[in-house]
């Protein structure tokens, strides 16, 4: 109730004042609405000073033109975005919360990406009368959104939430320009980038997709880089690689360009050594030499290889005996399409045979329910013993992504609430890894 009692006393502000002063004095402020009172935000003592003289009166009377008598009207300085009211901010526009699981000190760096680690934490201290600009680049999962989010955590930690840190995934930024375009009141997006001593924005390289946006982001480089601020960005691209307005390259060009290369051995060891630690599974120095020594170039394949061990220990108990020839079949079955399709063959082979039907039938169109049920339960095995995409599994299958889902989910319910399926879905999935292992052996033992 009160959140739109005050948007309706900025809309009086906003009908009296001009455009400059509106922009200038209101639109920086942040508040936080109590059940009786109200806090106030500003950036410095100078808004805060000049907001509390000429306009604290005619805020006071507005609630009370309504017969709301609040118990106080407090100004303070900062952002106002700490744990306990982060979630109550008035206007934050959907941007991003930082993610409090990436942080400086579980980032894992090496040669490959230590310069891009390096700069990003001298990156988090102000300079007096200059605006700090760090432009990151890599493929995808080398760290970018982890060192970005722990910029912004490590600016938080150093000024005592004093500066106010707007972080944008660049889509979510698009589509703020974008809504705030048709409605005619872009003023008031461009006010609360503005009023901001951080930006942090993630993959602009989706502003390639958007003209209006690119412009929009030239206006705000420009107000920024003449006001001492930090800005951090990232992208899958060298900015010079991106199809962007030469006056945003040549902006951000004016910054640190920094590249994060793929990630090598010593990272690959570090992350798999602390994950297993993590979960308990206890696999050999050995092994884990080398596994690391699989040219893997992100982090999202080593997820993927935690995955496929963790089901294999999960499913067959196989922690004290796993070696490297059984690891060499796993991961590599894991990370060749050939071999990933292969492997939905089984699954569907075991599926009909389990349930007495055709290949033909599981895969068909027909709704019969002795049909429907081994269908979305050979589904979910395959969702869960490869990495493939929704959609790719619903060519296999021969249905739409959002069928995939489904099933995924009913059967994930079905086994909570009953035992028995549970224990046939395991007992699937048992069938499944032990025929892998029969015909891998099969082979060895042939050549």
């Amino acid at each position: 109730m009160l959140q739109k009692l005050w948007q309706k006393c900025l809309d009086k502000l906003k009908s009296f004042l001009s455009k400059k002063k509106f922009n200038m004095w209101i639109l920086p402020l942040q508040v936080i609405l109590r059940s009786n009172s109200i806090d106030i935000y500003a950036p410095n003592y100078l808004v805060l000073n000049y907001v509390k003289i000429n306009y604290l009166e005619y805020i006071n009377n507005f609630f009370l033109s309504l017969n709301i008598d609040l118990n106080s009207i407090n100004f303070l300085i900062g952002s106002g975005l700490n744990k306990k009211n982060k979630q109550n901010i008035l206007l934050n526009f959907g941007n991003c919360i930082l993610s409090k699981k990436y942080v400086f000190n579980n980032f894992i760096y090496s040669k490959s990406n230590l310069l891009a680690y390096r700069t990003s934490l001298n990156s988090c201290f102000f300079i007096p009368k200059k605006c700090k600009l760090l432009f990151l680049y890599g493929c995808t999962g080398l760290g970018k959104t982890h060192l970005i989010n722990s910029i912004g955590n490590k600016i938080n930690d150093i000024y005592k939430y004093d500066k106010k840190i707007v972080f944008f995934e660049t889509e979510k930024f698009i589509s703020n320009i974008k809504i705030y375009s048709f409605k005619n009141n872009i003023e008031i997006f461009r006010g609360y980038l503005k009023s901001a001593n951080v930006l942090l924005m993630d993959n602009i390289h989706h502003l390639e997709k958007d003209k209006l946006s690119q412009k929009e982001f030239i206006y705000i480089l420009d107000y920024f880089l003449n006001k001492e601020c930090i800005l951090v960005f990232t992208s899958y691209k060298n900015i010079y690689n991106l199809n962007l307005y030469n006056k945003i390259i040549s902006k951000i060009s004016s910054g640190l360009i920094i590249k994060i290369n793929n990630i090598d051995y010593n990272i690959r060891y570090k992350f798999l050594y602390l994950n297993f630690k993590k979960n308990n599974f206890f696999l050999s120095n050995k092994n884990i030499i080398f596994i690391s020594k699989l040219n893997i170039l992100n982090v999202y394949k080593l997820k993927g290889i935690l995955k496929i061990l963790f089901i294999y220990r999960d499913y067959l108990n196989l922690s004290d005996r796993i070696n490297i020839d059984s690891i060499k079949y796993m991961l590599y079955n894991y990370f060749d399409l050939d071999k990933n399709f292969f492997l939905v063959c089984i699954i569907q082979n075991i599926v009909s045979n389990y349930f007495k039907i055709r290949i033909v039938d599981l895969l068909s169109k027909f709704r019969y329910k002795y049909l429907i049920y081994p269908r979305q339960i050979s589904i979910a095995i395959s969702r869960k013993l490869t990495n493939f995409s929704l959609s790719k599994l619903g060519f296999f299958f021969k249905v739409n992504h959002s069928t995939i889902i489904y099933s995924c989910k009913k059967i994930n319910k079905l086994c909570i609430i009953n035992n028995y399926i549970k224990s046939e879905f395991n007992n699937l999935i048992k069938l499944v890894l032990m025929s892998k292992y029969e015909i891998f052996y099969k082979k060895k033992k042939n050549i």
